[in-house]
């Protein structure tokens, strides 16, 4: 900051500074001096400094308090309440709300196979995602005897989409969490 954006008035008087927003002014008040509060108001006609500042407080301001939970809130707090644990350095840790239905991401695979045998070049990028998956420890083979793994078995339903115009990544593949979720829990999918 310049000392052109910056004017100090003197002793025991406030500081002007040029910021972004315009000027401001800025004293330190002493510990054992009297506090008086003031406000100050200043307009202005700056359009895109107003827009910045909507945008910020409609970030920051706090969403309007519901006046009784929804059937999707019960439902999320009766899971954290069951399933919750809290470990040793005071974390909590909760069991993803998933029904782990095979049978339902075993009918898409089956349904998925069958597209990806008629296209063999997207059934090669797709295998190669799947195994970049595994390698990278996202995912890994469920041994179908082992029963105490059972509990801690999640099958995601997904698909493949090809974008052949996209510079970066020609195949997508896309999880479908909603399908898993014992509750629509709109939160979650959002942040999953």
């Amino acid at each position: 900051m310049s000392s052109a954006d910056r004017i100090e008035l003197g002793p025991n008087l406030p500081v002007l500074m040029n910021t972004k927003f315009g000027w401001i002014a800025e004293r330190v008040i002493a510990i054992d001096a009297p506090v008086v509060a003031r406000t100050f108001c200043q307009t202005a006609e700056d359009e895109p400094l107003i827009e910045l500042l909507k945008s910020f407080y409609k970030v920051e301001a706090c969403a309007m308090i519901r006046s009784s939970p929804t059937m999707d809130d019960e439902i999320c707090l009766k899971h954290f309440q069951r399933t919750h644990q809290r470990t040793e350095e005071g974390r909590f840790v909760v069991r993803l709300p998933f029904n782990a239905s095979r049978e339902m991401a075993l009918k898409r695979f089956l349904n998925l196979e069958k597209k990806l045998d008629k296209q063999p070049d997207l059934k090669n990028q797709y295998c190669q995602f799947i195994r970049e998956y595994e390698l990278l420890g996202h995912m890994r083979e469920v041994q179908e005897d082992l029963t105490d793994e059972a509990s801690s078995t999640f099958y995601l339903p997904h698909h493949c989409i090809l974008r052949p115009a996209s510079t970066t990544t020609k195949l997508r593949v896309v999880f479908d969490i909603r399908c898993s979720l014992f509750c629509s829990c709109e939160w979650l999918v959002n942040i999953v």
